[in-house]
């Protein structure tokens, strides 16, 4: 067990060039469930680091991003855990990006959400606006919204 917490994207080929990997929300057990392979690149990882092309869309300046349907939520301690039982994915979202997991309700730009949050955290809108665009592209890219 230990030997798997150990593994990093720098040990996964096709994910050790990616810019991304330090911020992605790999997950090995996943992995190597649909490859069979503990370094295997994870088959739905949306973003072709030799290529730069992403396989989803980004959402819009003016979408309102909405949680996708079926999904099951599980509060634990301060995290939520949002599991994806048809796509056999799990996510562990830290208690920020749960907020703004919440906030995705159809309603609510990525602009209203950033202003809400830097509001409360009383940052700028448009530092917490990249962070909140970040965080709608994992979530379009791992399919939590739609």
């Amino acid at each position: 067990m230990q030997r798997l917490w150990r593994i990093t994207l720098d040990d996964v080929p096709g994910c050790s060039q990616c810019e991304f990997r330090y911020g992605c929300f790999d997950c090995r057990a996943g992995a190597h469930l649909l490859t069979g392979d503990l370094f295997g690149r994870d088959p739905t990882c949306p973003y072709d680091p030799t290529t730069g092309v992403w396989r989803y869309e980004v959402p819009t300046v003016d979408s309102k991003p909405k949680r996708k349907e079926g999904l099951v939520v599980e509060e634990v301690d301060s995290d939520l855990i949002v599991a994806d039982l048809a796509g056999l994915q799990m996510h562990v979202l830290n208690p920020v990006a749960a907020v703004i997991w919440r906030m995705c309700d159809g309603q609510q730009t990525a602009e209203d959400m950033a202003a809400l949050l830097a509001g409360h955290f009383g940052l700028s809108v448009e530092e917490v606006r990249r962070d909140v665009d970040r965080t709608l592209g994992e979530f379009a890219a791992k399919g939590l919204i739609e």
